[in-house]
This record gives C-alpha cells, sequence and structure tokens, in this order.
C-alpha cells in the first residue's frame, strides 16, 4: 500500500525528494489536458460515458471527470480562472469574438486559430491605449475560485494547481497578428511596448487580485508563456532579455509576494537558451519538456539544472503517443523516469495536450507505466 497521498506525493517530487512512485498529472495545468475527440474515445474505450465533454479555450480540451482522473491515477487537481479568452461571443457565421476583442475560427475537430485582430494593421501608441480592454476586477473572473479551491484542499488529498493568466507573447500576437507582432519587436518597439505593459498590468492585477484570495492553499501556480520552436527560440535572447523578461519578472514577482506554491512555468519548444533566465526569476518546475525539440534531452537537463528545476512532462506527443505501439509508450515511459527521475523533480505528463490522434490504448499505457514507477525504499 502507498505510503503517500496524492498531494504529499507531488510535493515530494516538486521537493527534490523521491516518493513512493513519480507523481502523474492529467489535466492539472492548462497544458496537460485532453482535447475532446481523444476524451471521448478515452471515455468508450474504459467503459465510462462522455456526455458533458464540451470543448473549452483554444485548445478545444475536455473538462475530465473526476472517475477519468480515478481510473488513471492523477495525483494533481486543476483550478483556473475565468479568463477573457473565454468570455466568448458567438457569430452565426460559426466565428466567436474574446474579451479581448480577438476573433477565432475553428475547423472540425481542430484547433481555434485567430482570423481578426483588433490592432492589425499599422497601429499608434494612441491606438493602444484606445484599445478596450478586459476588466481586472470584473467578477466573473473569480467566480467559484474559492469554493472549488476549498473543497479541493479541505476534501481531497489532490495537489492543488492554479493556472491563471500570464501570456504576453501569445497574446501581442493575437492582439496584432503573429508575423506583426514579432515584426514590431524589431521595428516597432513603442507600440509593441506600450501593448506589453497593458497586457503585464492586466496580468498583475488579476495575479495579485485571485492569490489574494487563495494564494496560501494552492500547491502549485501554473504560468507560461511560449518561447520556443522546434529548432530554438522564437526570438532572439537579447531580445527576450530586454523586451520580455522584465515584463515576466514584474509577474512571477507578484506571485511570489502572496503564495509559496511551486512556481510552474510552460514554454514549448527548444528553449536551453532561456532556462537560465527563468530559474533567476524564480521559476522552479518547468513544463512541458518537449523532448522532440533541438537540445531538450532530458538526460542533459537534469544533469545541468536538476538542482534548481523539476521536469513536468516529457512523454513525447509528436510521435510516440500519436504512432508508437502501448509497449512503445511504456518503454518511453521507463525511460524518462530512468533520465528524470533519480532524486525526485519529475511529475509525468505528456508534452501538452494529448491530441486527437493519440489512440486510447496509449493513454492507458502511460498512465499504468507511470504508476509503477516505483522508487526504492529508503535504506
Amino acid at each position: 500500500m502507498s505510503s503517500h497521498t496524492p498531494r504529499a506525493r507531488v510535493r515530494a517530487a516538486l521537493g527534490h525528494e523521491e516518493p513512493d512512485r513519480v507523481p502523474v498529472d492529467l489535466g492539472g495545468t492548462f497544458v496537460s489536458g485532453i482535447v475532446v475527440s481523444a476524451y471521448e474515445k478515452l471515455c468508450a474505450y474504459l467503459g465510462l460515458p462522455a456526455a458533458s465533454a464540451v470543448a473549452g479555450g483554444y485548445h478545444s480540451t475536455a473538462p475530465v471527470a473526476e472517475e477519468v482522473l480515478v481510473r488513471l491515477g492523477s495525483d494533481t487537481r486543476g483550478v483556473a480562472v475565468n479568463t477573457p479568452e473565454l468570455w466568448t461571443l458567438s457569430q452565426e457565421d460559426g466565428l466567436r469574438t474574446d474579451g479581448w476583442g480577438v476573433t477565432w475560427a475553428r475547423p472540425a475537430q481542430g484547433h481555434y486559430y485567430v482570423v481578426r485582430s483588433p490592432l492589425a494593421g499599422e497601429p499608434s501608441v494612441a491606438d493602444v491605449e484606445r484599445l478596450p480592454f478586459p476588466d481586472p476586477e470584473d467578477p466573473r473572473i473569480v467566480e467559484g475560485l474559492c469554493e472549488r479551491v476549498r473543497y479541493l484542499r479541505d476534501q481531497t488529498d489532490y495537489a492543488v494547481c492554479l493556472s491563471l493568466p500570464s501570456r504576453l507573447v501569445h497574446t501581442i500576437q493575437y492582439l496584432r497578428g503573429y508575423a506583426e507582432a514579432l515584426i514590431d519587436l524589431v521595428a516597432n518597439q513603442a507600440v509593441i511596448e506600450a501593448l506589453m505593459e497593458r497586457i503585464t498590468d492586466f496580468n498583475v492585477r488579476v495575479m495579485e487580485r485571485v492569490l489574494a484570495l487563495v494564494g496560501r492553499s494552492i500547491d502549485v501556480l501554473c504560468v507560461g508563456d511560449d518561447l520556443g520552436t522546434q529548432k530554438g527560440l522564437l526570438l532572439r535572447p537579447e531580445t527576450y532579455r530586454r523586451l520580455i523578461k522584465p515584463r515576466q519578472r514584474r509577474l512571477l514577482e507578484a506571485a511570489r509576494r502572496h503564495t509559496d506554491a511551486t512556481l510552474f512555468y510552460h514554454t514549448c519548444g527548444s528553449v536551453t537558451a532561456v532556462i537560465p533566465d527563468l530559474i533567476e526569476m524564480g521559476v522552479q518546475a518547468l513544463n512541458p519538456i518537449q523532448v522532440s525539440a533541438a537540445e531538450m534531452a532530458p538526460e542533459r537537463l537534469k544533469r545541468e539544472y536538476g538542482r534548481e528545476l523539476v521536469f513536468w512532462g516529457a512523454v513525447d506527443t509528436q510521435r510516440v503517443l500519436p504512432q508508437g505501439s502501448p509497449a512503445e509508450v511504456a518503454a518511453e515511459v521507463r525511460r524518462r523516469f530512468r533520465e528524470l527521475g533519480p532524486g525526485g523533480g519529475w511529475v509525468c505528463a505528456a508534452v501538452h495536450h494529448i491530441q486527437a490522434e493519440v489512440p486510447p490504448e496509449n493513454i492507458v499505457a502511460l498512465f499504468e507505466t507511470a504508476r509503477e514507477c516505483v522508487y526504492a525504499p529508503a535504506a
């Protein structure tokens, strides 16, 4: 019988200690869920109903039922606030506009993508300052938050993971357009810095408001913003350090004033060039460990950063989960346990959301194998 509760198991791993087995996560964070179509197939495979699987957010993820989380042995439970991305107004043509004024479309079985940005074209600083922004004091943001956290803290023994608004690079891309936002970082810095300041002000105010309510009752605080691509950083390291990092630092400093929870940071891609920067700002857990990206070999990351960072994720979603056999998935999990598990400091999860192409047999193999990754008892 296990000597650890799920919460204690996660806390031990986060504290660089070896629990009874490696902790596992499904849906505990804003980037470790499962898309609706994969979830429906998983529920059918498990013989469980999936009637409540309504797509949520940009990634069309499913709200995972408690029964599924228990069957798979997830040690985490997630809490999210109602961010402006979810304040959507549906239109007759199937498009939807969110609380930032960004218009989105979604193909059948796909993810949402931006079709209209409110600052497209050649805006001025004055245009940025006039753009209507969401209200960080909007009561919708915290609706049901305290009750959910209180229930998880007092009535369950799962690790409580809170996801909060933190995107800066992504949000400027949504508001300006993907290519335009990146060009602005070099050619139109006055406009893009004005926009980043407004976004950071919003995120900091929401952070402080939410953590004043529940910051002492959570185990993990989840933030993030994609900085990497398959081959390297999305932008030059010096550009990141000049324009993005100071604003991320302000957000993380605001977080630390209100919570002792582990600071979890998500960024896809190859990001080794800025891992020291993230550590220097106080990041304690890195996700998703995109093992298929350049220079993201787990054994190297563990060797170089394992004393400072917890690694959260690392089960390959580009090839192994969608294309491999259950036996290959099991071998992948065991390999990651050997590389990242020693001394604690690893939470097993898929690299980002589990996608539509992943067979349910492979999902079950991931979680069953992870639960078999047992640490030797202390002598």
